[in-house]
This record gives structure tokens, sequence and C-alpha cells, in this order.
């Protein structure tokens, strides 16, 4: 501010330019934070629903117990951080939701298996 007001602008010009900086830059902040996180957002948007029963039934004959075998272990070291007590049966099992009912079911059941054996 003390430097717009000595580079001849005045002070009311120094006041209102130091007013539209601090009611702008917030703003502009906001504005690229919401444009950022879009574009993180977006590309799982895509992936996320069946383009059409076609591609619904293909990936519902992708998943097979390793696949569900593969991501027990990932959620378990990195979202449970390889502490059992941290462990969520419904989220876990809930991945699998969109590859239809028996694969949720058999992500269940390799849900329940492992962790007996875990807390044996």
């Amino acid at each position: 501010l003390f430097f717009l007001m000595k580079c001849t602008l005045g002070a009311p010009a120094a006041c209102v330019t130091a007013c539209a900086l601090v009611l702008f830059c917030p703003f502009l902040c906001l504005l690229l934070a919401t444009v950022r996180t879009l574009l993180q957002v977006r590309p799982s948007l895509d992936h996320h629903g069946p383009k059409d029963e076609h591609d619904h039934d293909l990936r519902m004959e992708e998943i097979t117990a390793h696949d569900i075998y593969d991501r027990l272990r990932e959620y378990f070291l990195n979202d449970c951080c390889g502490k059992v007590f941290r462990l969520k049966r419904r989220p876990f099992v809930h991945q699998f939701h969109d590859n239809g009912e028996v694969a949720e079911t058999l992500a269940a059941r390799i849900y329940d298996q492992w962790l007996d054996g875990k807390l044996q």
C-alpha cells in the first residue's frame, strides 16, 4: 500500500487497488483450487459408471478372487496402515458393488475368511 501511494497513484487510487487485490486474490485462489479439484476428480468419474450394458457385463466378468485379495491387501496396508482394528467390512465390500452381487458376496466371504485368519 505504501509503495502504491509513493508511485504517484495517490491515496484513493492506491486504496482502490489494494482493496481490489485483497478481494480478488482469495476469489482467484478459490477458483483455481476448485478447477484443480475438478480436474483430479473428473477422470475417476468418467470411468465410474458403465457406458452401456455390454460394458457392464464385461466388468462383471473381469473381477477374480485374486483381484479381491489384491485389493484387500492394498486396503489393509494403505488405508488401514496395517492395523487390524482399523478394518471396516462395509467400505471394503462396497468397492465391488459395481461388479455385481456375486462379486460383492465373494468379496465379503474373502474378507471374512481373511479376517478370521488374522485374528487367530
